[in-house]
C-alpha cells in the first residue's frame, strides 16, 4: 500500500489567473482530480488500494483537507 500526499498551497497567490483564464488553484484542483482518477482505473484493475492525503500549508489542525482517504474497510 502506498500513502499519497498532496500538499497544496491556498495563499493569495494560487488566485493568479493562468493564460487560459483559470486560476492556478484551480488548475491544481485539476491536476490532484485527474490524478486520483487514474489511480482509481489503476486500483479497480490491481486491487491495490493507496491512501491520500490533501493537505495545505494552514496551521494544523486546519492544514489537514482529507485524511488518509481510500482506506479499504
Amino acid at each position: 500500500m502506498t500513502i499519497i500526499v498532496f500538499l497544496v498551497d491556498t495563499s493569495a497567490s494560487m488566485a493568479m489567473k493562468t493564460y487560459m483564464g483559470t486560476t492556478v488553484l484551480d488548475f491544481a484542483r485539476k491536476t490532484i482530480e485527474e490524478f486520483l482518477k487514474q489511480l482509481t482505473i489503476r486500483q479497480s484493475r490491481d486491487q491495490q488500494r493507496d491512501r491520500y492525503m490533501l493537505m495545505t500549508f494552514d496551521e494544523y489542525p486546519n492544514n489537514v483537507k482529507v485524511r488518509l482517504a481510500g482506506k479499504k474497510e
